[in-house]
């Protein structure tokens, strides 16, 4: 077995700072902003609702872009449409929620990057997370599961864990996330993945496997 880090996303577009994403997505600059990034599985959105409560402030923002609003299982179709519109409405007008936006396109990536104090993995079931990595390339803390890949990766990191269905657990981790972030843990993320974890070291490190197997 031979074991290659995932490539860091130094690719995508990085052309705003903090308080021009927040502008962008028009969050105040003192709020408190979780991120939660990529598909959400409806078994996660307890998981996600829980740690965003343990923020310890009450001016604070979830991004959760890919947070699916599900239609209600209601038997006659017009009201069941009428529901699912009027609830997506709902959520659009909260600000502190900022739930099933569609698609960001990789062009706009950064904008919610940025506008974030740090990454929150909900996966539980899941080894591993491509998230780790690119919490790590803008320079944010990155909370997950004490647990498989995702555990193995953030402890070798010095990011904050949680043990799954352990609520203290959980909320330690939240906490640890804003004391790291105060003492610039996102630099020393950034400064890893552009390190360790860029195009050229995992290319070379394919490269010579395929080379020890064809020889």
């Amino acid at each position: 077995h031979v074991v290659i880090p995932h490539q860091n996303y130094d690719s995508l577009p990085n052309t705003s700072t903090k308080a021009q994403a927040r502008k962008h997505l028009q969050i105040s600059e003192d709020a408190h902003v979780m991120l939660v990034f990529g598909n959400i599985n409806e078994n996660e959105k307890e998981l996600i609702t829980k740690a965003f409560n343990f923020i310890p402030n009450k001016n604070k923002v979830l991004l959760a872009p890919k947070w699916k609003i599900k239609r209600r299982k209601i038997d006659y179709i017009r009201l069941r449409e009428w529901v699912w519109h009027l609830e997506k409405k709902i959520h659009k007008l909260d600000k502190k929620r900022r739930v099933d936006l569609g698609f960001i396109e990789e062009e706009d990536a950064h904008f919610y990057l940025n506008a974030s104090d740090f990454l929150f993995i909900p996966r539980t079931n899941e080894l591993n997370s491509g998230n780790i990595t690119l919490g790590c390339t803008f320079g944010l803390v990155v909370v997950g599961k004490d647990d498989s890949d995702i555990g193995e990766i953030l402890h070798a990191t010095g990011n904050p864990t949680f043990k799954v269905g352990h609520n203290k657990s959980l909320k330690k981790a939240i906490s640890l996330a804003y004391r790291l972030k105060k003492d610039g843990h996102g630099k020393k993320n950034k400064e890893l993945s552009s390190r360790e974890w860029n195009i050229d070291i995992v290319a070379r490190a394919y490269v010579q496997e395929m080379r020890n197997l064809i020889s």
